[in-house]
Order: structure tokens, then sequence, then C-alpha cells
């Protein structure tokens, strides 16, 4: 997902994604949504669905 929007050349490092993520799991928080992003470490996220 890095390499994908910021380019493998950039001075981006992985931080802004973990941030991005973090910012997405608020809002998906203040949604109530039944969806939840997990981190699946050096492999990327997986997006989940809570059941009721």
């Amino acid at each position: 997902m890095f390499e994908r929007i910021w380019g493998f050349d950039s001075e981006t490092t992985y931080t802004v994604v973990e941030v991005y993520m973090s910012n997405l799991r608020k809002k998906l928080k203040q949604m109530h949504s039944q969806v939840e992003i997990h981190t699946i470490r050096n492999v990327g996220y997986i997006l989940t669905e809570e059941s009721a």
C-alpha cells in the first residue's frame, strides 16, 4: 500500500500509513461501524466485520 500511494522513492515513512489507519479506525468507531481494521505485523491490514 505504501509504495502504491507514495512511491518507492518517497521520503515518507511507514509511520504515515499508521497515522492514516489510526484516523480511519477512529472514524469507523464514531460511525458505530461493524467493520474493524486489524494490523497484521510485517504483512499489512485486514478488514473484519463484527458479528452481532
